[in-house]
């Protein structure tokens, strides 16, 4: 009885190799990606791009951050804690309170979360924020 042996080329043996380390790679590469989409950010419902809100002109309060992360509201500079407590007073007058955020493009963004987390603490549910394009400054007239 004659036994036959079977050759193998060398070169499968390095291609079959070279796929497990791809496919190795490529799920390490899925596992790393997919723990990216856990920290959402900020959670807050907006409204959609073409979505129309119609905010009435004596529910909404309007502030401005300036570069310095400075507060205004009609034309007066607040410190966060004072706004705050505005914010609250005035909230508890008028439930439908809306607040826009108009801030400056070279203000520094972690006043604009430390403004955010008074926000949410104050529990104002309306809140909208917008980066001031003309960035003149804060309004005269506090419009």
């Amino acid at each position: 009885m004659k036994i036959t042996r079977i050759r193998r080329n060398k070169s499968d043996a390095l291609e079959a190799g070279t796929l497990s380390d791809l496919a190795f790679l490529l799920i390490i590469y899925f596992i790393v990606i997919a723990g990216f989409n856990i920290n959402q950010g900020f959670m807050f419902n907006l409204a959609g791009k073409d979505s129309v809100k119609l905010v009435f002109k004596d529910d909404a309060m309007q502030i401005d951050l300036d570069q310095g992360g400075n507060l205004w509201l009609q034309a007066q500079s607040y410190q966060m804690q004072e706004l705050a407590n505005l914010m609250s007073q005035v909230s508890k007058t008028q439930p439908n309170l809306t607040v826009l955020l108009r801030i400056h493009p070279d203000a520094s963004w972690q006043s604009v979360v430390n403004f955010m987390d008074v926000i949410q603490e104050k529990g104002i549910v309306n809140f909208s924020f917008v980066l001031n394009k003309d960035a003149t400054g804060v309004n005269s007239d506090g419009a």
